[in-house]
């Protein structure tokens, strides 16, 4: 609600700018920027025992462009982007363990995963570079496009599981016994609620901006357009761990998806509509100051002796 206000707002003061402006105008050649908006991000991942989606996100960006020609720029700037995404666990999965409260013996541990839904989110502090061209339409519109790289780096990040239901049970080989309800020792059927921190690195990924600027006077612009951005590296600090992993005693850990052996790479991927406002300004330009004139009358001459 507050990005559509955000938006409405931008629209209403730019077109009432632009009722003062009339006939042809000089197209910005370098400028400031601040826009945002909103669409689908994710945390794009392959489950061994499930599947994800992305949810929806939103950025906020403020940048500089300056114009090496008429056409092209220099983009840089500084942002922040919220992903959002949902994972559905349905399966089973085992591994062997060791039961060391009375004597050690080995058994296998085996959890299953009933329509379980953990929810991830994060926050990450971009860091974009790229170039930009501008094409003029009409005296009032030109399009706008840009790609380049953005560098991002997590502020913030959480899990959360919010349904379902997981059931651990213990198998001994050596008695054929198998435990499925002694909470005390972690076997049993789980459906609270279990949460923590995502684990992520530092991430590279390409963007790509398109949309079309609108004219609103000699200092300022509108902007309307589309955004994407894929991530090139992994985000996953792989640690390899069970799932839901057993203890000594009845504390169990779930790890979250992706510290564990279901995900093995995790990308960051965004698409969606943004608007904002450009405001133009010349660069300081370097001043040229007449030299001072060396002795204003000229060197004098020596007198002749005689």
């Amino acid at each position: 609600m507050k990005l559509h206000l955000l938006i409405i707002s931008l629209l209403f003061t730019s077109f009432s700018l632009s009722a003062k402006t009339a006939g042809p105008v000089k197209v910005l050649e370098n400028y400031i920027y601040l826009d945002g908006g909103g669409g689908i991000h994710g945390l794009s991942y392959n489950l061994k025992n499930g599947t994800s989606n992305g949810q929806l996100g939103s950025t906020f960006n403020l940048g500089f462009c300056y114009s090496y020609n008429h056409d092209w720029a220099l983009k840089v700037g500084l942002g922040l982007q919220s992903y959002t995404s949902q994972a559905i666990l349905n399966g089973a999965d085992s591994i062997k363990s060791i039961d060391a409260d009375v004597k050690p013996q080995e058994y296998m541990y085996r959890v299953k995963y009933a329509n379980l839904i953990e929810d991830q989110n994060a926050l990450l502090l971009d860091l974009p570079v790229g170039v930009q061209y501008r094409k003029v339409l009409h005296p009032k519109f030109t399009l706008q496009a840009s790609s380049g790289l953005i560098f991002s780096i997590p502020l913030s990040t959480s899990f959360k599981t919010s349904s379902g239901q997981i059931s651990s049970s213990g198998y001994y080989s050596q008695t054929k016994a198998v435990l499925d309800d002694v909470r005390d020792q972690g076997f049993g059927n789980y459906t609270e609620s279990f949460s923590g921190k995502l684990a992520l690195y530092p991430s590279l990924s390409l963007f790509f901006d398109l949309g079309v600027l609108y004219h609103l006077n000699e200092k300022a612009d509108f902007y309307l357009g589309t955004y994407g951005n894929y991530g090139v590296t992994d985000l996953q600090k792989a640690q390899n761990k069970f799932l839901f992993q057993p203890a000594n005693g009845p504390k169990t850990i779930y790890n979250g998806s992706f510290a564990s052996t279901e995900t093995n790479r995790v990308n960051s991927f965004s698409f969606g509509v943004k608007a904002g406002v450009y405001i133009g300004f010349e660069p300081p330009k370097p001043s040229h100051r007449a030299a001072p004139a060396k002795g204003g009358r000229g060197p004098k001459r020596s007198a002749n002796r005689r």
